[in-house]
């Protein structure tokens, strides 16, 4: 706080706690008032306080007490044994041949070893820090816009796909509608043909029945009747809408259309002396392994191994059923491919069983391994 633009906090006295601060006791640590100095040394009088102004205050030595001879204060230094010692520690034969030291010295060069490690957290370490600090709060900033970017991404995909997925609906339903609309249109053209039959028949009737009830010769021997021009009936078509079967479309071949990720390069920066920030991380780990090296550009980076399961689980004791197994490749969590020496690759399911059997187009060559990328794709 500085004192020529901000309010400064009156200090009282620490035994009255009501009149302003003017003295300081250096033995104690206390701040008194001069009206309250007596009876502060008075307190106790075995020790020997140093009363000094204020704006002296912490001016005189405060020597330490002896650990060996209770309430003796200490004005040497033995450096063999890294203690302070007393008059009474002097007397004695144990230090003796020892190198001493003034207190007051090593105090001295005890405080010049903190202005030196002061100086060096204010003008290397520190200033490391708070630039690491800026950079980290900019890759913050960056990673928070790029991370945008890519559900920005992400979503105008899942858009375009959606778009083709809607033309190509449109399209289905345009062929459909085409197909009921020609057969529709059969069926309609056969329904007049027989709807003119059948007035032609009535009125047929009607005139038979006319002349049925007439006595007139002329008229009903000139009357020609002949079924058979009645009996050419049309054919009529069998039709019915066809079946459509939707194709099973799996996650993962989804995955491998819609767009893969790039790998994350795995890099630090190291500032000056500040340790590097450790490359080995374990989000959950219950023992330590023995960690494998990956190869990242330029960068060797140590990763831990993954706990093996103790013991096997088995899912399904018939995944084979056609020549001997020659290898099988992990497809996520849940699906396995799996090849033989009859030419036959097979995708199985933990929980579906056999999905698909793929023929190598060699009928002479098996495969002898198989492999499956990041992506999702059989090699």
């Amino acid at each position: 706080m500085d004192p020529r633009t901000s309010a400064q906090h009156v200090i009282h006295c620490d035994t009255c706690e009501t009149v302003k601060v003017q003295m300081h006791c250096d033995t104690c640590l206390v701040i008194l008032c001069k009206a309250c100095v007596g009876e502060h040394i008075s307190t106790d009088v075995s020790k020997d306080h140093k009363v000094v102004k204020y704006e002296l205050r912490n001016s005189t030595p405060l020597y330490p007490e002896c650990a060996s001879h209770g309430k003796e204060r200490c004005e040497m230094f033995c450096r063999n044994c890294d203690i302070s010692v007393c008059g009474s520690c002097l007397s004695s034969d144990r230090h003796m041949s020892h190198k001493l030291s003034k207190v007051v010295e090593v105090l001295d060069e005890k405080k010049d070893k903190i202005n030196k490690y002061k100086s060096e957290l204010n003008e290397n370490v520190n200033p490391k820090y708070l630039e690491m600090e800026s950079n980290i709060q900019n890759k913050i900033s960056e990673l928070e816009k790029e991370y945008e970017k890519l559900l920005t991404s992400i979503t105008k995909q899942g858009e375009v796909l959606q778009g083709k997925i809607n033309k190509l609906v449109n399209q289905l339903k345009n062929q459909v509608n085409e197909m009921k609309r020609s057969q529709l249109q059969t069926l309609k053209k056969i329904l007049d043909e027989i709807n003119k039959k059948i007035i032609n028949i009535r009125d047929e009737i009607n005139v038979l029945d006319i002349a049925k009830d007439s006595n007139d010769f002329s008229k009903i021997f000139s009357l020609q009747v002949s079924i058979e021009q009645h009996k050419n009936f049309p054919k009529i078509p069998i039709l019915s809408a066809p079946n459509f079967t939707p194709k099973v479309i799996q996650e993962d071949e989804l995955c491998s259309h819609f767009g893969n990720f790039s790998s994350i390069p795995l890099k630090s920066k190291q500032f000056g002396n500040i340790p590097e920030t450790p490359k080995e991380i374990s989000l959950k780990s219950h023992k330590k392994s023995p960690p494998h090296s990956v190869k990242q550009g330029s960068v060797k980076v140590s990763l831990p191994y993954k706990k093996l399961r103790n013991e096997p689980e088995i899912f399904d004791k018939r995944i084979y059923h056609y020549g001997r197994l020659r290898n099988i490749a992990c497809l996520g969590d849940e699906k396995i491919w799996a090849c033989d020496e009859c030419c036959t690759m097979t995708l199985y399911s933990i929980n579906q069983g056999l999905i698909k059997s793929i023929r190598t187009r060699t009928i002479n060559r098996s495969p002898t391994d198989i492999a499956v990328t990041r992506g999702g794709e059989l090699v």
